[in-house]
């Protein structure tokens, strides 16, 4: 839980390009969902990239519990990797206003 609330710091109060396009290709109006795709695509990626099969499954449990928007926003960027193309936006440093 701590890497996901430090999450949401970083893109917070670094990021500028909001609401970006993939969140835009989401047709939802819930406002959780949309502040948490970038975040869990991160999540999911740092998981993924560690091959953290533990983890993953930890935190797809978590969110189930949890339920709601969290566990939707999960499963949307679960479904095909879509992670991946949430984290594309990213690669634009030209978004990113680093504070100091």
């Amino acid at each position: 839980m701590i890497f996901h609330e430090l999450l949401h710091i970083l893109l917070t109060d670094n990021y500028k390009a909001w609401p970006t396009n993939m969140i835009s290709s989401v047709k939802t109006d819930d406002r959780t969902i949309q502040s948490h795709l970038h975040l869990m695509s991160l999540q999911r990626a740092v998981y993924s990239s560690l091959n953290d099969k533990e983890t993953i499954s930890l935190v797809t449990d978590w969110y189930k519990r949890i339920g709601g928007a969290y566990n939707k926003t999960w499963e949307l960027i679960s479904d095909s990797n879509k992670y991946n193309e949430f984290i594309e936006e990213f690669r634009d440093p030209s978004q990113w206003q680093v504070q100091q």
